[in-house]
């Protein structure tokens, strides 16, 4: 940043900070042109009151040749002319106020100048702190005005000397005062713009951070799922060719097993968390066709199901896999003829212990004896139900084994 003109050296960054800045300008400088018409308007008409009829006429002519400048920006200000040069045009706003001022001193007589020249004083403030240009603009104007005021009524219109002296120190002090505040005003405002834009991009370098790491989460997520699910499929299924006892059958299901779960994993990857619905059709469009060449008749009762917005997307494939391991277990154990899917909404009568969501799988097969410690399989299915805060009930008996996975509308409060 340039010590006096305050720009970045970064051209970028200049007009980044130019286009920020450029609706607060715009809205500042449209007021200030404003109230400062309607200032030079109530200057003149109290001059009416006080100066001599003939001046009037003369003093008029100038001051409304000189409101021609803001008159012009405001009929400007909606145009991209404005938006691209409004600091000049509003400095000129400022310009053309202090040389009206100057001018209509010039045609009044010495005694009436104290009437015009602290209007010039107000001139230099309007300009560095009221109609928001940048600082080198108003420094400029104001500076310029000082020269102009001194050249005029030094050595065009002579002052006395102590008179000049009076006018030139208060002129001077609002040269010094106004621009010292404009400048240290206009050097914040950069400065928060600075920081403001390191914030944006440490923010920015956060969200691709967290992008990343969930990116790199999901792809050890899926290697995990290939290690855990496929590639142990796949070590039984050599396990069970290498062993001299090997059948076929056994070592097909097993196959099939890991390519359901390959492609449950793939559709994991697009579920929406806590959308059960879809997590269950996609499960019937994976599986049924594997039930019906087993000849293992499908009943499907699933309707709409509320979102649980709990279930984030590790959720959402636990709950996929532990129902996987259930139609697994039917498939190659229950030697069953008919599978029910239910899932709904549990009301008052239903058995769940408060309200939530049911999915319930029986089928019609042998059965296994509940008391005894479960295998892999079922354990597997009781720790990822315990991982999604779900309530995992078994019940079998010949004829009839179903497993209930219940799950709250909502986690309760710790």
């Amino acid at each position: 940043m340039h010590w006096l003109t305050l720009r970045f050296s970064d051209q970028t960054l200049e007009r980044a900070f130019a286009e920020a800045s450029l609706a607060r300008v715009a809205r500042q400088g449209k007021i200030a042109v404003w109230m400062g018409i309607l200032v030079y308007l109530v200057h003149g008409f109290v001059l009416d009151l006080v100066l001599p009829a003939p001046q009037v006429t003369g003093l008029w002519s100038m001051r409304l040749t000189a409101m021609l400048v803001p008159v012009l920006m405001l009929l400007l200000h909606p145009t991209q002319w404005f938006a691209k040069h409004c600091h000049m045009g509003l400095s000129m706003v400022g310009f053309a106020a202090g040389w009206g001022l100057i001018a209509m001193q010039t045609m009044v007589h010495d005694d009436y100048a104290s009437a015009f020249y602290p209007l010039i004083v107000e001139v230099a403030f309007y300009t560095y702190n009221f109609v928001g240009v940048r600082f080198v603009y108003a420094l400029g104007v104001d500076l310029s005005l000082l020269v102009l005021y001194n050249v005029v009524f030094g050595i065009w219109h002579p002052y006395p000397v102590t008179e000049l002296v009076g006018h030139d120190f208060f002129l001077f002090s609002a040269n010094l005062i106004g621009g010292t505040a404009g400048y240290l005003a206009e050097r914040q405002k950069r400065l928060l713009f600075l920081q403001r834009e390191e914030l944006a991009r440490a923010e920015l370098r956060l969200r691709e951070g967290e992008a990343e790491r969930a990116r790199v989460l999901e792809r050890t997520r899926i290697l995990r799922d290939m290690h855990d699910g496929v590639g142990a499929h796949i070590s039984s299924a050599i396990r069970q060719l290498q062993s001299p006892a090997f059948h076929t059958a056994e070592v097909l299901a097993t196959l099939r097993d890991s390519l359901d779960q390959l492609k449950l994993s793939i559709d994991a990857m697009h579920l929406e968390p806590g959308d059960i619905t879809t997590l269950l059709a996609n499960l019937r469009y994976r599986m049924e066709p594997r039930l019906r060449a087993m000849h293992l008749e499908l009943f499907w009762d699933v309707g709409m199901l509320p979102h649980l917005d709990y279930l984030s997307v590790d959720s959402m494939r636990q709950l996929q896999f532990l129902l996987l391991e259930v139609l697994s277990n039917v498939m190659q154990h229950s030697h069953a003829t008919t599978l029910r899917v239910v899932a709904h909404v549990r009301t008052g009568a239903d058995a769940c212990t408060s309200d939530g969501v049911c999915l319930m799988l029986v089928d019609n097969g042998h059965g296994f004896d509940t008391g005894n410690p479960f295998k892999k399989g079922l354990a597997a299915v009781q720790e990822r139900a315990r991982a999604i805060h779900a309530q995992l009930t078994i019940n079998s008996k010949v004829g009839e084994t179903s497993v209930e996975v219940y799950l709250p509308m909502a986690l309760p409060v710790a």
